[in-house]
């Protein structure tokens, strides 16, 4: 009696069954298949046990790796594929992201991208060697059997791209990399990876002196000439008697600067990336010294640029360059020039004291340079019988000084000098202590700061409280009476 309820409960049943397998069968047999995330965590929380090298193969098929896989050196964190159905006829995905984990040492060749580039601007990439223990993924059969031309963005920050030399720059290294992650598909994306660690780097330009001399193409000169700085049989011991040039470029309604060393057999260029590439640029100082303590005379040259920004654009600001002299041609030495860069207290260089900040380094502290500011009159820049500042300099030791401001402004020009229609604002013997790098005067609400602009110049600057009369300015740059500037002829 019960048995069509029966049937029918079991007819139900089936009918179920058979739409759940359907289900499983069709799911994401055309579109994006993705691995489940509780899995990756799961055997991630394994690999860290397992994470050295192995003799699995580098080389996969995308369609059959599974999370934990270990592929190379790595292993699989987390992967999305599309399969080849939906299009690209012949490969086996259309897109595919893979992470991975683990580390891995590889050696390869390097391209710092140029800043004017559309797509990674200024960025570092690299393609792995061939027959490295590292990830390499399969795309079809035949022909081309794995991706060509594969270049990983390396993720850095500015101060480890430096590494790596200027935009343009082209080398050889050796890294460890971590966190690799494949990004393939039809449009304009790239493999990422972290840079755990630096072996060596062999930019192409450091070896420019020996294959030049092999009869590789010359190096042409770019720019006009800077007769100043440019100078004639420098001694270099590995290189002979050589010709330095600095030139002037105008490239895109900018100045860009060039710098040449011209041997014997060779002509090599000091490539280099500018502090502040859209500021105004120039050479204010050369020097030919071993700064190093090797025997070889390296090359120092101060660039002054100014930015036009701010209360101080128009006030110069020294970048330092250093290029090593070695068997292989001249290196730039970022360590060298960070040396001096974060011990100098001064906003402008010269060779005399980037010598002295390589000699003492880290152990010159500020205290150190505003003890050995001459005591004299110093005035404001463009003062004339209209309007100006004095400030004298009366004693000075490494955590104060003691000086006095004499400021005036006249109303009227020359008949305000007869009229007396003179505004006046004066300190007299006050004391300034040094917090930071500068020297600070307070009085109430009253703040004036004093900087060290260079060895010879200060910048003044107060904190706009009311303190003097109508007109009457103080802020600006302080210096000695205005004299030929001897470091535009270099020094050698």
């Amino acid at each position: 009696m019960h048995r069509p309820e029966t049937a029918r409960s079991l007819l139900f049943f089936m009918l179920v069954l058979i739409f759940l397998l359907f289900s499983v069968g069709c799911k994401n047999e055309n579109g994006l298949t993705k691995n489940d995330k509780q899995n990756s965590t799961t055997v991630n929380s394994k690999m860290q046990q397992v994470n050295s090298p192995t003799n699995t193969s580098p080389a996969f098929d995308p369609r059959k790796i599974k999370v934990g896989d270990k592929i190379g050196s790595m292993a699989v964190a987390s992967y999305e594929r599309i399969r080849t159905e939906l299009s690209n006829e012949g490969e086996y995905v259309a897109q595919a992201f893979i992470q991975f984990t683990g580390e891995v040492e590889v050696t390869g060749t390097f391209k710092r991208y140029p800043l004017e580039r559309e797509y990674l601007d200024g960025e570092v990439v690299f393609q792995v060697d061939e027959n490295q223990n590292f990830p390499q993924m399969k795309i079809r059969d035949t022909p081309e059997e794995y991706r060509p031309d594969v270049w990983i963005v390396l993720s850095l920050d500015d101060e480890t791209k430096r590494k790596f030399g200027p935009p343009d720059s082209e080398g050889r290294a050796t890294l460890v990399l971590t966190d690799y992650k494949i990004e393939y598909g039809p449009t304009e994306i790239s493999d990422h990876a972290q840079l755990k660690k630096i072996i060596n780097i062999k930019r192409n330009n450091e070896a420019a002196t020996k294959e030049s001399s092999q009869g590789s193409k010359p190096i042409e000169i770019i720019g006009t000439p800077i007769k100043e700085q440019s100078f004639a049989s420098i001694p270099f011991e590995k290189f002979g008697s050589s010709q330095f040039t600095s030139t002037m470029e105008e490239k895109n309604n900018k100045k860009v600067l060039h710098f040449y060393v011209q041997g014997p057999e060779q002509t090599v260029e000091l490539k280099y990336e500018p502090a502040s590439p859209d500021s105004i640029h120039e050479v204010k100082a050369v020097s030919f010294k071993d700064v190093n303590g090797d025997g070889l005379k390296d090359i120092i040259i101060v660039v002054d640029y100014t930015t036009g920004f701010g209360y101080m654009g128009a006030i110069p600001i020294s970048e330092i360059l250093i290029f090593l002299q070695t068997d292989e041609g001249f290196v730039e030495s970022k360590a060298l020039e960070d040396q001096v860069s974060s011990a100098s207290p001064y906003r402008m260089l010269d060779i005399p004291a980037a010598l002295e900040l390589l000699k003492s380094g880290s152990k010159s502290g500020a205290s150190q340079f505003w003890a050995r500011l001459a005591s004299r009159d110093y005035i404001l820049e463009g003062s004339d019988e209209y309007g100006g500042s004095t400030l004298t300099i009366e004693k000075v030791s490494g955590n104060s000084i003691i000086f006095s401001l004499s400021a005036f402004h006249v109303t009227g020009g020359d008949e305000g000098i007869k009229n007396g229609s003179v505004n006046i604002g004066e300190l007299s013997s006050v004391t300034a202590y040094l917090s930071g790098t500068e020297m600070i005067y307070q009085d109430g609400d009253y703040e004036l700061s004093i900087s060290l602009n260079s060895p010879d110049t200060i910048y003044v600057r107060d904190n706009g409280v009311s303190r003097y009369g109508a007109g009457v300015h103080v802020n600006g740059e302080y210096g000695r009476e205005r004299k030929p500037d001897s470091t535009k002829n270099g020094m050698r």
